[in-house]
């Protein structure tokens, strides 16, 4: 899988934030806030396929966390971005 390549990762008001491109900004309806975490994430997969392995390599990096909990978190990102509808397959 990988993240659209039609989403871009903005900071505003230092808030870590993903505009649908379509709707502009007339409609802030869809706008999805990732936490600094998920953006990190957001920002080590550009333009990569991924999987939930790899995802759980880019937190272990980053994070000092068990591989477990790592695992954990990175399957609930990855549902959390497929669930919003911002990942391509």
């Amino acid at each position: 899988m990988k993240l659209r390549k039609d989403l871009r990762l903005r900071h505003l008001g230092g808030e870590h934030v993903i505009v649908e491109p379509a709707l502009g900004m007339e409609d802030l309806s869809n706008i999805h806030t990732l936490n600094d975490t998920a953006a990190y994430v957001w920002e080590a997969l550009q333009d990569k396929e991924f999987t939930i392995a790899s995802v759980t390599e880019v937190l272990l990096d980053r994070y000092d966390v068990t591989e477990a909990i790592a695992a954990s978190d990175a399957a609930v990102l990855v549902r959390d971005f497929e669930k919003r509808g911002l990942l391509t397959s």
